[in-house]
């Protein structure tokens, strides 16, 4: 679970859960990702949902990587509150 806290004024606006792990049958045309319908959400909620599946989906290694092993990518993260300006 992922919660998404405005620093600023201290308020959760996205709660999100998502599963590390591959789905396996037969659960595997599950979601993986979604807003947590047993939390608080906020009118942005679904932003930083499409934010947190993007972030996901440039961490996971292509199809032409070099070797075997999972590639590691950085994915810069935007900073929200007064010290980001």
């Amino acid at each position: 679970m992922i919660n998404v806290i405005d620093t600023k004024n201290n308020k959760q606006v996205a709660t999100i859960n998502h599963g590390f792990e591959p789905p396996k049958p037969p659960y595997d045309y599950e979601e993986q990702t979604m807003l947590d319908p047993l939390n608080r959400q906020s009118p942005m909620s679904d932003v930083f949902l499409d934010l947190f599946r993007d972030m996901v989906a440039k961490m996971r290694p292509t199809a032409n990587a070099s070797n075997a092993t999972t590639a590691r990518r950085s994915v810069s993260t935007p900073r929200v509150g007064p010290w980001s300006r």
